[in-house]
């Protein structure tokens, strides 16, 4: 214990780490997180996806000692995400958000309050930055909590719904065409996504502030490589098929989805699952509702023939809304509906003035997941 600084130390603070630091980070942390991949393979994935999105990375330390010689008491990475935001003063415009990710303690190190320092001072950093003069607005923090809902709620990252859907997975085809989604069709698709998720945001009531993070390429290319870089590392290939449509255009549903796999292959419950990333429907008001029942059940039963053929568990489909709610008790198929209580649980932090909770976040899917 003596050996340690109190987390309260004024010795401690924010910096980013060496390039040797940051392998180091991998190497301690893939002993926990590197799933089915070996050590090597985790460090190496992790290098190229940090490389896709800008990552910053961040370490708590001691302040006046060199890079490479000095302790490292926490660890974790910020992504800089594009939004959507509507509120009363300005109506619907583009900002910025800040995702968290990767917060991590070697054993250790834990139970001293290290990584709630590190939060802590992330916090005001992060504050500070958001009227940067020439950037792009950056109205709040986001994180994904794998421990469940109340650590993160305590230094200001307020949890949101996390309801999902699950069907198992079932080698059976759907009995409406569906046409497959390759790599080459995710740029248009994400691009026609953004313009109506634009266009819903800003038909929201400006009394609440709303917010969506940006369906955009490079944050679902982002989960393809990192499901690329798996697949072929423990199938031998990779994966084609990144999702389904059913219906033409102006009248489609389609869905993106990855293979997440984190465990043993011959476990295919331990959150082996294919998750949907992304789920469309176009005008999904004003579109006939049995039409888009079957179409949707057409591309999830996609889902799920892809599940069976790559031996995952179960389709995984994050905070449906309600109209996909409805949509899905029409199917007629198997799901079970429930609320994730430790893992993957959506917390916000808003930099203005007010509570986070009362901010309406739009598409909380899988997508926005880092």
């Amino acid at each position: 214990m003596a050996d340690f600084p109190s987390s309260s130390s004024p010795s401690l603070a924010l910096a980013h780490p060496s390039p040797a630091e940051i392998y180091k980070i991998h190497e301690l942390s893939s002993i926990e997180w590197a799933g089915a991949l070996t050590k090597e393979q985790y460090i190496e994935n992790e290098h190229d996806l940090a490389s896709l999105l800008n990552i910053t990375h961040w370490i708590l330390t001691q302040t006046g000692l060199p890079p490479d010689k000095r302790s490292i008491f926490a660890s974790c990475e910020t992504i800089r995400k594009r939004c959507f935001v509507t509120d009363e003063d300005v109506g619907v415009r583009g900002a910025a958000i800040q995702a968290i990710a990767g917060v991590f303690c070697e054993p250790k190190m834990r139970r001293h309050g290290y990584a709630g320092r590190m939060l802590e001072e992330l916090k005001m950093l992060l504050h500070q930055k958001k009227t940067d003069e020439g950037e792009i607005e950056e109205v709040g923090s986001i994180l994904f909590s794998d421990i469940g809902p109340e650590y993160y709620a305590k230094f200001g990252w307020a949890p949101f719904p996390s309801t999902m859907v699950e069907l198992p997975a079932s080698p059976g085809l759907p009995k409406i065409a569906t046409k497959v989604v390759l790599a080459k069709d995710i740029s248009d698709l994400c691009a026609e996504d953004q313009a109506m998720l634009l266009d819903s945001i800003g038909d929201l009531s400006a009394s609440t502030t709303s917010m969506a993070i940006v369906p955009d390429h490079n944050t679902v290319l982002w989960h393809h490589m990192k499901e690329d870089y798996i697949c072929q590392k423990l199938f031998g290939r990779q994966p084609k098929v990144k999702g389904a449509v059913a219906g033409k255009p102006g009248d489609r549903v389609w869905a993106i989805w990855t293979r997440g796999i984190y465990g043993p292959l011959n476990e295919p419950d331990y959150r082996n699952k294919l998750y949907i990333l992304r789920l469309v429907i176009e005008n999904p008001e004003a579109g006939d509702i049995g039409k888009q029942a079957e179409q949707l059940k057409s591309v999830l039963q996609a889902a799920q023939h892809e599940a069976a053929e790559w031996t995952l568990g179960h389709v995984e489909l994050w905070n449906p809304d309600k109209r996909t709610r409805e949509l899905i008790d029409r199917m007629g198929i198997e799901y079970r509906f429930s609320e994730r209580q430790h893992e993957g649980i959506p917390g916000l932090m808003w930099f203005d003035d007010g509570d986070s909770q009362n901010v309406k976040w739009i598409a909380s899917e899988k997508y926005a997941w880092c």
